[in-house]
């Protein structure tokens, strides 16, 4: 069989082999060489085209990808970095509740609403009331200190007026209150709290 090979083997047929060879495998050297990102056309290369795992983070530009660039459901827990997501990061009620604070201490523990004639209707924390309504003047004594205290009160009823509400002087458990109608004082109804 070599013999018979060898009888048919020619120049011509020698040459037109080798430059076969040399066409088939230069064109593909060429082509590997020289097509770069700006031979190819855009959305030339899609998906099915691109081998599994061939496109690693280093290949993609920071930024460039959004969420509907990923599959739902592709990303686990473990292709995140521990510490990279906060708070705001999660839809509601997805975070755990945190432990529960300690209990602060209430707004108002001492109120109450007095008559226009003295007399406290309903309250908390207030040991007696006195003064002289007659004119105005409403004295609350009061369970405990309150000279580093807030005090603030409002006139009950539609009527115009004021109330003003201050530390009683040598007194640290008690706050005067004054109720005035056009600068005189006059007896009104109102109600009051001390924020502590």
């Amino acid at each position: 069989m070599l013999r018979t090979l060898r009888s048919r083997m020619t120049y011509a047929n020698v040459v037109s082999t080798i430059a076969l060879a040399l066409a088939i495998g230069g064109g593909t050297a060429y082509a590997a060489t020289k097509i770069g990102t700006s031979n190819i056309r855009y959305h030339a290369v899609t998906g099915s085209k691109i081998a599994n795992n061939s496109i690693t983070p280093g290949k993609v530009k920071n930024n460039s990808l959004s969420g509907n660039d990923i599959r739902a459901n592709s990303i686990r827990g473990a292709n995140i970095r521990a510490g990279t997501l906060q708070a705001s990061d999660f839809a509601a009620g997805q975070l755990p509740k945190g432990d529960k604070g300690d209990k602060g201490d209430p707004g108002a523990s001492i109120f109450g609403v007095v008559s226009a004639g003295g007399a406290l209707t309903s309250g908390r924390g207030v040991a007696a009331m006195g003064g002289t309504p007659a004119t105005g003047v409403y004295v609350a004594t009061l369970g405990q200190d309150v000279s580093k205290c807030a005090a603030v009160a409002t006139l009950t009823g539609g009527d115009a007026g004021t109330v003003t509400a201050a530390p009683t002087g040598g007194n640290v458990q008690q706050v005067t209150f004054q109720t005035r109608e056009g600068g005189a004082g006059i007896a009104r109804a109102f109600q009051f709290a001390v924020l502590c």
